[in-house]
């Protein structure tokens, strides 16, 4: 009979020990997973990085060289107004918010206002055109607030602009 008892404490031993274990590694997954839709994909070089804040203009005092209304006479609008400006030359504002290289249409695109697919305008640079940007777009130009001048034509999905060379986008300088 004590036979029978130490093997029953032993049993229930090994099973409380699984059951714990058991929980504690559910709850490390959960925390995995949660950590990992915390990630994005950039498609431009294949690695995991965070999703980056998105920086808030109106507290941030940007100043502009040459894409100002005054400078052009040309109509200054927000990102996600550019679907309502369709055929018409303006200067857009947003933040580069993602990037992605379509190897078969050989463009890359430049996301403004939110990642793809819930972007508002795509900023196109086909490769007869990557050549006149001395800087790697890729790099260069993401998570920043850009003024962009162009035509915004009709896309796919999504109205674009597409970029002939540098002078038609610019950082904002912090003053």
């Amino acid at each position: 009979m004590n036979k029978i008892i130490k093997n029953k404490k032993t049993l229930i031993l090994i099973i409380s020990f699984f059951l714990i274990s058991g929980i504690f590694y559910y709850l490390g997954t959960q925390n995995a997973f949660q950590k990992k839709e915390n990630y994005i994909k950039m498609e431009h070089n294949n690695r995991l990085g965070p999703i980056p804040e998105a920086p808030k203009t109106e507290e941030k005092k940007l100043s502009w060289q040459k894409l100002t209304k005054e400078e052009l006479n040309i109509e200054i609008i927000n990102t996600c107004e550019a679907e309502d400006y369709i055929n018409k030359k303006v200067i857009v504002e947003g933040r580069v918010a993602g990037i992605l290289r379509d190897l078969k249409k050989n463009i890359l695109s430049l996301n403004l206002g939110h990642p793809y697919p819930k972007t508002c305008l795509n900023l196109i640079i086909t490769n007869d055109y990557i050549d006149n940007f001395k800087n790697n777009p890729e790099n260069y130009y993401i998570n920043n607030i850009v003024r962009v001048q162009g035509t915004i034509e009709k896309g796919e999905r999504i109205p674009q602009i597409i970029l002939k060379s540098p002078q038609q986008i610019e950082i904002g300088r912090l003053e």
